[in-house]
């Protein structure tokens, strides 16, 4: 199955990703779709580990433009998600709870950035099976950055007194 996989990503590198119109070397954004159509395809990850079926989920909602099914299959494709319990390891949050607190950071650390990456996400297929993702993303959008960094405060907060108990 990967060697098909792999064998269907290397016919389609000289060729655009059809959704989006974008190189498959390059990335589509780099706040959350931070590996590109080549690196997965070629397991060029600079030893981040990436497992099936989520390499080939992301790369599927990348070539389809499913932006909130892409960002999904990034969240699971180093395969450290519990599936009984839906935590990441290492942490005490789910998918869900780790893409909106990244989502936090990214809106604080460069509003531009962030906001051409909602514009982007808000173009996603109508077929995207985690549109909810995409909402929340634009909510954070449109959050007055005031907001937005007091509720980072507020985690980071609660973060450092939860590990020092």
């Amino acid at each position: 199955m990967y060697l098909l996989v792999l064998l269907a990503s290397l016919l389609l590198s000289h060729f655009t990703v059809s959704a989006l119109n974008v190189s498959s070397t390059e990335l589509v954004e780099q706040l959350f779709l931070d590996f590109s159509v080549e690196e997965i395809s070629l397991n060029n990850t600079d030893g981040f580990a990436i497992v099936e079926p989520w390499a080939s989920e992301y790369l599927n909602a990348i070539r389809d433009g499913r932006f909130g099914d892409a960002v999904w299959a990034r969240y699971h494709i180093a395969g450290d998600v519990h599936s009984r319990t839906g935590l990441i390891e290492g942490t005490n949050l789910t998918v869900l709870e780790s893409i909106r607190e990244d989502a936090l950071g990214y809106r604080s650390g460069d509003q531009d950035l962030y906001a051409e990456a909602v514009e982007l996400y808000e173009k996603t297929n109508r077929t995207d099976g985690h549109k909810n993702i995409i909402r929340m993303l634009k909510k954070i959008g449109d959050q007055d950055i005031d907001e937005v960094q007091a509720e980072l405060n507020k985690r980071t907060t609660w973060s450092i007194k939860c590990s020092t108990n």
